[in-house]
């Protein structure tokens, strides 16, 4: 069965900037932008909040505001719960100059807009199992003569849409719920151990088998047995 790759899309904002110590200087080059990949990884391993902000770029924690703060305190979360994503090893798989007209480089134009230009992006890659693989790509820009993430900045439109989504996501998770507790024996006991052994897709398609659910159904009842947060 072909592998299953699961992209994380670019992180959007994070809460705050509080004081840490400062990653590698810049002028080493590749060394120091990949000890500021290897800082992140870490930083999310171990919960580092602290650690956390101070590597996202001054410029884009300088777009917090009241209005927007819950946004940003929404994707912090998301990042955070990364951690049994990056639990094991991983790759750092490129740390590349940014293409023009890419995503990274462009952002989503009356939306979501980088507050400087990414100059590099890195690529972290992760085998889970043989079904299920892992991949994030964060942008990289400097500031002072030192690497950070650099992370984009909702407009009005874009935090109307964040909050759009929430809402449609809440209650989309509520009804996973409500039906991962009606999944009756043996089928739960079987998606369980599937699940035990990484193998998320049998288990998503084994749901669908036993329920007749649509995919995107199917997959928010696997994230509520397997004990994903929303």
């Amino acid at each position: 069965m072909p592998r299953r790759l699961r992209v994380v899309p670019l992180v959007v904002a994070i809460a705050a900037f509080g004081a840490w110590p400062w990653p590698a200087l810049a002028d080493d080059g590749d060394t120091a932008r990949r000890g500021v990949v290897e800082d992140y990884v870490a930083a999310i391993r171990s919960q580092d909040l602290a650690a956390l902000r101070h590597l996202i770029h001054p410029a884009s924690l300088a777009c917090i505001n009241d209005e927007n703060r819950e946004y940003f305190d929404f994707v912090l979360a998301k990042e955070l719960q990364l951690r049994s994503d990056l639990a094991g090893d991983f790759r750092i798989t490129r740390i590349d100059p940014v293409a023009d007209g890419s995503f990274t480089a462009e952002g989503l134009p009356g939306i979501l807009s980088y507050p400087v230009k990414p100059s590099y992006e890195f690529q972290i890659d992760v085998d889970r199992s043989a079904y299920n693989s892992l991949t994030l790509m964060r942008p990289l820009a400097l500031h002072d003569g030192r690497w950070h993430v650099l992370l984009t900045c909702p407009s009005e439109k874009g935090l109307a849409f964040f909050r759009e989504n929430r809402k449609r996501g809440e209650e989309q998770r509520a009804r996973a719920e409500q039906l991962a507790s009606q999944l009756s024996e043996p089928v739960r006991s079987e998606i369980r151990a599937l699940l035990a052994q990484g193998q998320r897709i049998p288990a998503v398609n084994r749901y669908r088998e036993t329920t007749g659910v649509d995919l995107t159904t199917a997959k928010l009842v696997i994230d509520v047995l397997d004990g994903k947060k929303p």
